[in-house]
């Protein structure tokens, strides 16, 4: 791989933006060594550059798992949901094969979106709520006032 995707992976970026330039430079050099190697028909390296672009394309996806995660469980942390348990059989968390790193699964994300969107649901009511006797508190007063 080129100097200039290394030097990607170090850049002071978000990590998801990092993550999309990467993809978009992996994609690109790979579709143009694979256009070239099929103009010259070597099987081989045709088949060499297609095996080296899944597990690159693989490590990306893994990393790309893994930043989501992140990003959800530190939601769910702060808006203290509970985070399904950290167990292979019950089918929320898988761990990476090329990384090593535990990330969630679908069943997963579905899980801790579900319960965040109930804990912010159950906060804008609880708000709503106090807003409604605000406002309500304000509007005697205001009659109040104007009959005196």
């Amino acid at each position: 791989m080129s100097l200039f995707y290394r030097l990607i992976g170090r850049l002071p970026l978000p990590s998801a933006a990092r993550l999309r330039l990467q993809e978009n430079m992996l994609d690109r050099h790979y579709r143009r060594d694979l256009s070239a190697a099929k103009k010259t028909g070597a099987r081989d390296e045709i088949a060499s550059l297609e095996s080296a672009y899944q597990f690159e394309s693989t490590l990306l996806e893994q990393e790309d798992a893994l930043l989501y995660t992140q990003q959800l469980l530190r939601q769910a942390r702060r808006l203290r949901v509970p985070i399904p348990p950290h167990d292979e059989k019950a089918g929320y968390w898988e761990q990476a094969p090329h990384l090593g790193s535990w990330h969630l699964t679908e069943a997963g994300y579905v899980a801790i979106r579900e319960a965040i969107r109930k804990e912010l649901l159950w906060r804008r009511d609880q708000r709503a709520h106090w807003i409604t006797l605000f406002s309500t508190s304000i509007g005697i007063i205001g009659a109040l006032t104007g009959l005196i």
